[in-house]
């Protein structure tokens, strides 16, 4: 089975193919997991991660790969994450990206950095009902979390960049606390499994 990562737009559609599908049931609160959810129901009980890196930067102007991972492991687990292996049931995937090569002159450096958190989902597929393979398919939904253009002296790129993961870590933080904040006073049910499965 050929899986894909796709972007917010597929969350669109495949909640627009549910609502045609079938009415959404309201929480006690007014709340509809359905319409109310969102991408901070994907992240909000995220507690663990495993992190992966995919480098392409010519030229020298990234020493050291190896300290992209250790610098966002690093973050992640001071601010109370585990680091995982590989990916499961448990532990999401958390991609960090850099591509660069030397500019002109050879002392410049220009490398894109980009961090993104994979989420496996299962979605309908429109006109599938009668496929005797089922009508879902399973995708790879990319939160994104950092796009960032350093460019600059080659000398300190490697530290800019280390410096990348740190402020990815933050916002990797920051996101997932909001999102629970909210889901959880939404739909307390969530919170209460989230503690049980925790424990």
């Amino acid at each position: 089975m050929k899986v894909k990562a796709v972007n917010s737009s597929v969350i669109a559609l495949s909640a627009a193919v549910c609502l045609s599908m079938a009415g959404a049931t309201a929480h006690a609160n007014g709340h509809s997991l359905l319409l109310d959810g969102g991408e901070e129901a994907l992240i909000s009980t995220i507690d663990s991660f495993h992190v992966k890196v995919s480098e392409q930067v010519a030229d020298g102007c990234l020493s050291n790969t190896a300290a992209l991972k250790d610098t966002m492991e690093a973050e992640l687990k001071q601010n109370g994450f585990q680091i995982a292996d590989r990916v499961g049931s448990r532990a999401k995937g958390l991609l960090v990206s850099a591509i660069g090569y030397q500019l002109t002159p050879a002392s410049l450096c220009a490398v894109s950095v980009t961090v993104a958190i994979e989420l496996p989902l299962v979605v309908p597929v429109p006109y599938a009902d009668s496929t005797p393979s089922g009508d879902t398919t399973l995708i790879v939904y990319k939160y994104d979390v950092r796009q960032e253009l350093l460019t600059g002296p080659k000398s300190d790129m490697q530290k800019r960049v280390e410096g990348a993961m740190q402020a990815a870590a933050n916002t990797v933080v920051a996101d997932i606390s909001h999102a629970r904040s909210s889901i959880f006073t939404k739909f307390p049910e969530i919170k209460q499994e989230f503690e049980n499965q925790s424990r």
